[in-house]
């Protein structure tokens, strides 16, 4: 068996501790944080704007480390630090305390164990099927997503949501184990090329410009910025309506419970999403999967709007977490071939940043316009002319390997490691 094949599923447990047990859980959670801290919708929302800040500043340091340096060393620290923060939050005893512990240990050790490190793991080892790889390995966001969704308000119902995350530390412990002993930064590490080739076929060389100034020439790269800010109109979306769906299911008068097996729908359907816009990136367009994503959060947004029972609700959140799930495959998928494997750390480190305005602002002003109107409507239809965004913005993507703006003026051909693309190919042709 391919080793890259472990490396998959390392990824797919590490995707499973930081999305299931750091994102999926606090927003189950929320209803019971929110009580507890007495907070408001908006207080509660800046746990998770706090989380999202940890997770991307700490994104741009991180991803030249595992470009250059031992991936397993630094999955295996970030796991200890992510353990670190669940302890902190159960423990915590005040906002400020639950903010600092989720951004500087459960923010941070999610960026360098699963979001940036494990996508940049599995990109290492898969090349030609770089979507479909990605895909398989966050299928353990989803499926943390449904089991945690639920499992974490009907753990908090018997044991509170201190001992819930008590038990979602322990947990992650595990993972560090399972790190430490099976990860392989590299095929080459093993005498593997990836995706399984033929060892002996020579690989291209690196663009010498990009090993001498890799950011200067992502940052001056088109794709770089149409890439980021198509990933940043989804993950605003995505993040507002994951944080918000469980406080919404309350205001609709449903409990903890419902909030949290509508979460629960939206990560099962967001599995599918994975592989089918996986599977779409690697054989089609390369615009194709983004505009779908888009157009599945216009359709659930659009559902959430009208819904106003329990079947409606579900309904709803089915439809939405189709688009939810394929904006993480995609965004890896549209970095690897624009910028190869051995820029992919980098270039998706430094779209942290960039997204980051719009997915601390969607989150934050969905709960303020849920505090001010007593309902989300307001919010789901400002959300929804934010996936009409994304869709413009996929819509000017051409799917090409980007091009170092020193070296040609848009019509050249850049090789990376591994393979080469040619820029007379078809927009989004699969490279190879």
């Amino acid at each position: 068996m391919f080793y890259g094949r472990k490396m998959i599923g390392v990824a797919f447990a590490a995707h499973a501790a930081t999305s299931g047990f750091g994102w999926y859980a606090y927003s189950a959670l929320l209803p019971a944080l929110t009580a507890a801290f007495g907070a408001s919708a908006l207080q509660g929302s800046l746990g998770a704007i706090v989380y999202q800040l940890g997770l991307w500043l700490s994104a741009p340091l991180l991803g030249p480390q595992l470009d250059r340096r031992s991936i397993r060393r630094i999955m295996t620290l970030g796991a200890l630090t992510l353990a670190t923060g669940f302890f902190l939050v159960a423990a915590s005893r005040s906002l400020l305390q639950l903010y600092l512990a989720l951004g500087l240990f459960v923010g941070v050790g999610s960026t360098a164990t699963g979001s940036l490190a494990a996508n940049t793991l599995v990109s290492k080892w898969f090349e030609r099927n770089r979507g479909q790889a990605l895909g398989v390995a966050q299928l353990g966001i989803s499926a943390s997503g449904i089991a945690v969704a639920s499992g974490a308000a009907l753990l908090a119902a018997e044991i509170g949501w201190r001992g819930t995350y008590l038990v979602f530390g322990g947990l992650t412990l595990s993972l560090v184990a399972l790190v430490s002993t099976t990860v392989v930064s590299r095929p080459e590490e093993l005498g593997l090329r990836p995706d399984g080739d033929d060892p002996g076929r020579a690989a291209p060389r690196p663009d010498p410009e990009f090993v001498r100034a890799p950011t200067g020439a992502l940052l001056r790269a088109r794709a770089f910025w149409v890439i980021a800010g198509i990933v940043a109109l989804d993950i605003c979306v995505n993040g507002s309506v994951a944080l918000h769906l469980p406080l919404h299911a309350r205001r609709l008068g449903f409990g903890i419970e419902t909030g949290g097996a509508a979460l629960s729908l939206v990560a099962a359907l967001a599995l599918c999403g994975k592989l089918l816009y996986g599977w779409l990136a690697d054989r089609f367009d390369r615009r194709l999967a983004p505009i779908c994503v888009s157009l599945a959060h216009l359709a659930g947004l659009g559902a959430f709007l009208i819904a106003d029972s329990l079947p409606g609700l579900l309904a709803a959140s089915a439809v939405f977490g189709l688009g939810l799930g394929g904006v993480v495959p995609v965004w890896g998928a549209l970095v690897g071939d624009a910028f190869g494997r051995e820029r992919f750390g980098r270039a998706m480190g430094l779209m942290g940043p960039v997204t980051l305005p719009l997915s601390l602002g969607g989150a934050a002003l969905t709960g303020w316009l849920a505090d001010r109107t007593g309902s989300y409507d307001l919010a789901f239809k400002w959300l929804m002319a934010v996936a009409c965004g994304a869709i413009l913005l996929a819509s000017l993507h051409s799917g090409r390997r980007a091009a170092p703006a020193s070296k040609t003026d848009g019509g050249g051909d850049v090789r990376g490691p591994g393979r080469a693309t040619s820029c007379a190919s078809g927009p989004g042709s699969p490279p190879g």
